[in-house]
């Protein structure tokens, strides 16, 4: 499994979630799977990294889409 980098320059372009949000993607994700995938690039997630603290994206194996 690729080494997932979170940077802090970018997080800052992707705020962390409120708990609300947080429930309502977890629940959107075990009701539908996951429809969009983290986004790396080079290595960097770019993307909220609330996702990959969700118990049933790990479970999966992380769905990715990779740039470089």
């Amino acid at each position: 499994m690729q080494e997932i980098i979170i940077d802090e320059e970018f997080q800052r372009l992707f705020p962390m979630l409120t708990e609300q949000q947080f429930c309502s993607l977890e629940n959107d994700i075990l009701e539908h799977g996951c429809m969009n995938p983290l986004v790396l690039w080079n290595g960097i997630l770019i993307d909220y990294a609330d996702k990959i603290k969700m118990p049933m994206l790990v479970n999966v194996g992380r769905i990715v889409s990779s740039y470089v």
